[in-house]
């Protein structure tokens, strides 16, 4: 999706949130290699009103979370679908908060500022077993911070109930490789205790500068977190 800044000015004080628009399909290329595979219109129609029912699950998860001072808050959205075409813009207005990523990049961490961040995050995994949520999807680009500091998760497409917690029957690893618990690897299963890998592994490189485990391909990747250790 885009990310855009929008500014609301009232009696000449300004309030800012985030907008994010996911377009569905994300291309007419996409569209056409959908068409290509199906030749159905109807089965090209349903296929993308899936995804369409997976951004709003997500939306609707983490407007579950609304309130918690360690989950990015969705204000409102909307889904607007094309009049001439098979597809959807969906509109996602959040607060505005500052990436991880940019965050980090402006000064190097110090072991307290890593500790104190970990922290945070262990606050917002905690909150989310609470609920019995289990995120699956913890990297740096999923994290982002408000004005006073402090984490807060964003990005619940991959999350799941605990219940429900195991990959699909496909066998397809879901996750980023870099951050991936050996069990998720060896197991297919999810757990609370996956999320924690990953912050651990976040931790890791929030004070190298880097992640532990490096390779060409995911492949090579997931099988150093199996039956390497960590450096």
């Amino acid at each position: 999706g885009r990310v855009y800044k929008a500014q609301r000015t009232e009696k000449g004080r300004s309030f800012y949130s985030a907008i994010k628009i996911i377009t569905i399909p994300a291309s007419k290329g996409e569209l056409d290699s959908v068409r290509s595979e199906s030749g159905d219109e109807r089965s090209v129609r349903g296929y993308f009103e899936n995804l369409v029912e997976e951004c709003i699950q997500e939306v609707s998860t983490m407007e579950y979370f609304r309130g918690n001072s360690h989950i990015v808050s969705v204000e409102d959205y909307k889904v607007m679908e094309y009049l001439d075409e098979i597809g959807w813009d969906i509109f996602i207005r959040m607060e505005y908060l500052t990436s991880f990523m940019e965050y980090c990049a402006e000064k190097p961490l110090k072991e307290e500022d890593v500790i104190r961040l970990g922290i945070d995050l262990c606050k917002a995994l905690e909150y989310c077993q609470c609920q019995n949520i289990i995120h699956r999807d913890i990297k740096p680009e999923n994290i982002l911070l408000n004005d006073r500091g402090h984490v807060q998760i964003t990005d619940f497409g991959l999350a799941k109930a605990v219940s429900q917690a195991t990959l699909s029957s496909t066998g397809m690893l879901l996750g980023t490789a870099a951050y991936l618990a050996p069990e998720m690897i060896q197991h297919n299963q999810a757990t609370p205790q996956g999320d924690l890998y990953s912050v651990g592994i976040m931790a890791w490189e929030m004070l190298a500068g880097k992640v532990p485990f490096t390779a060409d391909n995911p492949v090579t990747l997931v099988f150093k977190h199996v039956h390497e250790d960590v450096p």
